[in-house]
């Protein structure tokens, strides 16, 4: 039967989550090795976690190759026809590629991204997709959901590893809603983690490190929401948390998120907001300071692996500052003390980039460009491409309109990254197709969701893709 974006629905997805785990088990039986490739950042990371412990409990053999962007000359480095591959957290936006590829059959593609929908029947493999059953990839599961789902087809017991899953949708922000919660697939996961007891969910403050770090650390550690003048700056989170009267010691010892009382946090919330209004932070970003928190119970406190937030950001910290082999150790179980320090320590540099690179554009108006339909973000020369979408990211969240930003590669392409707005994408405005269309049109590659998307361009075409790409969004815009 032939697949279309749209067919099915959630039970029609678990059924084909049960018919790739079958795919991967016939492969592992016939003695294949396995090569896992996925994305470098946390839901990539969990994605590819998940799918190797899989592995290993059946006992085949497998290694993990972690991709910034997967493209023909990445392909080259990871693939081989010799071994079964599994992507998770791509592939499904390049199935022209691996259509392409000698020994396509042994393929299997677990994504959450728009599939290139031309390429559906061509592609041999094994290819499991939420948009392919009517489901958003963008909102209601993550790369790790796919994963996960495929994990527990392959074994009931697999469930402990659905607190990885939602790691990954968290760290994908898929929580990124009115009231700041997984939905969908993202929900029925969680709730078999707490049914598992693996999982306890919260309401509070969504501020990092409620449990493991001293208020002001925690307040100046949130980097989503971005509080400007406190994220980063651990002395002008101390100034303010005393400025409205919260004790950050309690006798000689600091006191937690954890630990403030019910009218404290009330107090530190209602301030925070005046505060974030004051610097021009949309009052939608400020909702976003309360919302459900996912504690994992069998991951010892006073760590960053305790709170699904923070150990996302973990995860996202050894992918974006080069070291992913570090994440996928701590995702996989790595609980050493040394492995432990070495984390918290890449997650505070991580941090402290972030503060830094997002007040550098906020004060430069040559980088924070209003175009009209879109906001532009120029990177070239300060953003690193690993950090650029979390950037945007992170930007995009006080403008009511789509916001491109680039910056160079060091192989001299522009890396872009775009949000828009799930208003303007309920309307039509598609980024990732967007991104897609143009990308190819300038000899690039490009996709995504609807919501959030990438490219990949030539240095030489990006007046022209910025162009385009500006051109297809007010289209989409006046159709809506």
């Amino acid at each position: 039967m032939k697949q279309t974006v749209g067919d099915g629905g959630f039970e029609e997805f678990l059924e084909s989550s049960r018919a790739v785990a079958e795919f991967i088990k016939e492969r592992a039986l016939e003695g294949w090795s396995f090569t896992i490739v996925c994305h470098l950042d946390a839901d990539g990371l969990s994605s590819g976690a998940i799918v190797g412990k899989a592995l290993m409990r059946l006992q085949a053999p497998f290694q993990i190759r972690v991709l910034k962007q997967l493209d023909e000359r990445s392909l080259k480095e990871v693939y081989t026809k010799d071994r079964a591959t599994i992507f998770v957290d791509m592939g499904s936006g390049s199935l022209n590629i691996l259509s392409s590829l000698e020994g396509a059959e042994n393929i299997a593609v677990l994504d959450h991204h728009q599939p290139l929908e031309d390429y559906l029947e061509e592609f041999k493999g094994a290819h499991l997709n939420p948009h392919l059953h009517g489901l958003n990839g963008s909102t209601e599961v993550s790369g790790s959901g796919v994963a996960y789902l495929v994990a527990k087809s392959l074994d009931p017991s697999n469930v402990d590893l659905s607190p990885l899953a939602v790691v990954g949708a968290v760290g994908d922000m898929q929580n990124r809603n009115e009231e700041m919660r997984l939905i969908g697939v993202n929900e029925a996961i969680v709730r078999e983690a707490a049914e598992s007891g693996l999982l306890r969910v919260e309401k509070d403050l969504l501020i990092l490190g409620r449990e493991t770090k001293p208020i002001h650390i925690a307040l100046a550690s949130t980097m989503t929401p971005f509080i400007p003048g406190i994220s980063g700056e651990e002395d002008k989170a101390l100034a303010f948390l005393t400025s409205i009267d919260i004790p950050v010691k309690d006798g000689d010892l600091w006191r937690t998120l954890a630990d403030l009382s019910e009218d404290e946090k009330k107090r530190l919330l209602d301030n925070l907001v005046a505060y974030m209004a004051s610097r021009g932070v949309a009052q939608a970003e400020t909702q976003r300071l309360v919302g459900e928190v996912y504690v994992l119970t069998r991951e010892q406190r006073f760590t960053p692996l305790r709170d699904c937030r923070e150990y996302a950001a973990l995860l996202n910290a050894c992918g974006r500052l080069g070291k992913p082999g570090l994440g996928i150790a701590v995702a996989m179980g790595d609980r050493r003390r040394r492995t432990l320090e070495e984390t918290v320590s890449v997650l505070n540099e991580y941090r402290g980039a972030l503060a830094k690179l997002i007040e550098g554009v906020i004060q430069n108006p040559s980088r924070l460009i209003d175009a009209g339909e879109v906001v532009i973000v120029n990177g070239v020369g300060f953003i690193p491409e690993n950090l650029l979408s979390t950037v945007a990211s992170i930007l995009s969240a006080n403008y009511p309109k789509p916001l491109i930003a680039f910056t160079e590669t060091e192989d001299g392409m522009v890396k872009v990254s775009a949000r828009t707005p799930k208003r303007l994408a309920e309307a039509g405005v598609n980024i990732g197709r967007i991104m897609a269309e143009v990308a190819e049109s300038v000899g690039g590659v490009g996709g995504g969701h609807d919501v959030a998307a990438g490219a990949l361009i030539p240095s030489t075409r990006r007046g022209d893709f910025l162009k385009q790409v500006m051109g297809l969004i007010g289209e989409s815009v006046a159709r809506g």
